[in-house]
């Protein structure tokens, strides 16, 4: 299945600092279908791409996933 990204969000605080990130995804295939939202916090996010939160994102998802039966 190709899980894709669907949006990101930026939330900031009155200074204009980031306080988290929003990484949405969704995939479909064969009628079968997958959502996330994930909410990255307590990163520095001043110094992280695009990419990186895709890929912290990743890393949660696949940590939920461990976790579930």
């Amino acid at each position: 299945m190709k899980i894709k990204v669907t949006g990101l969000n930026y939330r900031f605080d009155e200074e204009g600092q980031t306080l988290s990130v929003e990484v949405q995804y969704q995939g479909r295939e064969n009628g079968n279908s997958f959502s996330a939202y994930v909410v990255l916090e307590n990163k520095n996010f001043d110094e992280m791409t695009r990419t990186d939160f895709e890929n912290e994102a990743r890393k949660t998802i696949s940590e939920w996933m461990k976790g579930s039966e």
